[in-house]
C-alpha cells in the first residue's frame, strides 16, 4: 500500500474503518449498546460516539425544531477528529497519540480518558485492542470489510468552520466544527442546559456535523449514522475525492470548494 501524497503516521494495519464491539472498564464493567466507529487514514482520523438510545428525531430538519430535550440529547454525543500518531517503539505496546494541530476538534469540551492509548492486533489485524495506560478500559474494534483498499485524508482549504474529510475504502467520515465555542471545561449538555434561555446560542454548540457514510454503488456514499440526525439516510458523491485531478495534492468538489489532501494511501 503506497503512500502517494503527504506523510504517513500509522501503520498500514491500522488504517481502515473500524467499529467497537465493547468498552470494558477498570471495574469490570462492559458497555456494547454504544455505537462507536473510527474511520483512520494514513495519517487523520474521525470518531464517532452514539448512545443507542438517541432520538431518532425523524420530524426534524434542523436543530430549531427540536426540543429543549432533544437537544441535551445531542449534546451527549461524543465525537471528535485529530492526528493519530503510533509509536511503535513503546513497550508494552506501541502508543497512539491524538494531535489535535490546527485541523482537530471534538464538540465534547471534556474528554473522558485523556490519555494515549496502547494497542495490539490479533486475528491476522482484523481484530485491534485498546488499552488505557492507567487500566481505565480495554477496547476492541473490528476491521470492517473493504475499508483498506486506500485511504485519504482531506482538509477543505480556508473554511470556517474547519471541515475535514476521512476516507478508508468503502467508508467515509465528514467532520465539520461548530459555529459557537465552549469558554467552559464542562460537559456539553451542562453548557447547553445554561443557555437554553438563548435557543441560538446553545444551537451554535450543536450546529457541528460528523457523519459516517458508507459506500452504496460507484462513488455514491450513503449516511449511515450522524450527530444531526435528519441527515441520515442522505446520499453524497465523493468522485471528486477520489478520483485524481490537478496537481494531486488538491481536489475540487462540485461546489468549488478546494480540499487539501493531507495524505492518500492505496493498494498496488
Amino acid at each position: 500500500m503506497p503512500l502517494i501524497i503527504g506523510k504517513q503516521t500509522v501503520p498500514d494495519r491500522m488504517i481502515g474503518c473500524w467499529i467497537r464491539r465493547y468498552i470494558q472498564f477498570s471495574n469490570g464493567a462492559r458497555e456494547t449498546a454504544t455505537r462507536v466507529i473510527w474511520v483512520q487514514t494514513a495519517s487523520g482520523m474521525g470518531d464517532m460516539r452514539i448512545r443507542a438510545d438517541r432520538p431518532a428525531l425523524h420530524q426534524c430538519v434542523k436543530l430549531a425544531d427540536c426540543s429543549d430535550s432533544e437537544l441535551l440529547a445531542l449534546a451527549e454525543q461524543d465525537c471528535s477528529c485529530a492526528r493519530t500518531v503510533l509509536d511503535e517503539s513503546t513497550t508494552p505496546h506501541p502508543t497512539a497519540t491524538w494531535p489535535r494541530g490546527n485541523d482537530g476538534f471534538a464538540n465534547q469540551p471534556v474528554q473522558n480518558f485523556p490519555e494515549p492509548g496502547w494497542f495490539a492486533w490479533r486475528e491476522a489485524g482484523d481484530c485491534m485492542m485498546e488499552w488505557a495506560p492507567s487500566g481505565a478500559y480495554e477496547e476492541e474494534w473490528r476491521l470492517q470489510a473493504r475499508s483498506q483498499d486506500f485511504a485519504m485524508h482531506l482538509v477543505r482549504a480556508g473554511a470556517t468552520p474547519t471541515t475535514c474529510l476521512y476516507i478508508a475504502g468503502d467508508y467515509a467520515m465528514m467532520a465539520r466544527d461548530c459555529s459557537g465555542k465552549a469558554e467552559q471545561k464542562k460537559p456539553l449538555p451542562e453548557i447547553v442546559a445554561a443557555r437554553l434561555h438563548s435557543r441560538a446560542a446553545a444551537e451554535m454548540l450543536l450546529d457541528g456535523e460528523f457523519s459516517f457514510a458508507r459506500r452504496q454503488n460507484s462513488q455514491s456514499y450513503e449516511i449511515q449514522l450522524s450527530s444531526l440526525p435528519w441527515r441520515e439516510g442522505v446520499r453524497i458523491d465523493l468522485s471528486w475525492a477520489v478520483t485524481a485531478s490537478g496537481d494531486g495534492a488538491h481536489r475540487t468538489d462540485p461546489d468549488g470548494q478546494i480540499w487539501n489532501v493531507e495524505s492518500l494511501r492505496t493498494r498496488p
